[in-house]
């Protein structure tokens, strides 16, 4: 199993930001990916079934619809994902990484890595776009978020 050590961002980079939990992360990232909790649901047992006998239509709406509520209680506040196989279930069907979230999960605020808090990039996912990769804006905004935000207010102006 590869392993990614993230190196940490001094706490004085990010004085103002409050730690970033692991729910806070999984949501950021299904956000920026454009899933709603269903999609997200409906795309991990799709991909959870490759290779397997499909079930009926009954069974899978049934493991749909657990598979929703699992993803929602990820998502609370304070929900941990130990299950390592299913951190990397989600990074195979949106750009989420497990290194990044097991260190939001394991060590203290101050040995975080820098995240995006608008779509949950870091410095080991960040956006790609245009074949242009984001960069740090700001301590906690990169380059394509801030884009974005200008791009909508010169649109609502």
């Amino acid at each position: 199993m590869h392993v990614c050590r993230i190196p940490h961002t001094p706490a004085n980079d990010h004085p103002t930001a409050p730690a970033l939990t692991p729910s806070a992360y999984l949501t950021l990232r299904r956000k920026a990916a454009g899933y709603t909790i269903e999609q997200l649901a409906k795309a991990l047992v799709m991909v959870g079934l490759h290779g397997r006998d499909r079930p009926n239509l009954e069974e899978l709406r049934a493991l749909q619809h657990r598979t929703r509520d699992q993803v929602a209680l990820f998502e609370r506040p304070g929900a941990l994902i130990r299950v390592v196989d299913t951190l990397h279930l989600i990074e195979s069907v949106m750009p989420f990484d497990p290194a990044v979230y097991r260190q939001l999960a394991d060590t203290p605020a101050d040995r975080h890595p820098r995240i995006c808090r608008s779509c949950g990039c870091s410095g080991h996912d960040p956006c790609i776009t245009d074949n242009h990769v984001c960069e740090w804006v700001s301590d906690e905004a990169c380059s394509h978020c801030v884009d974005r935000a200008a791009g909508a207010a010169k649109v609502a102006a």
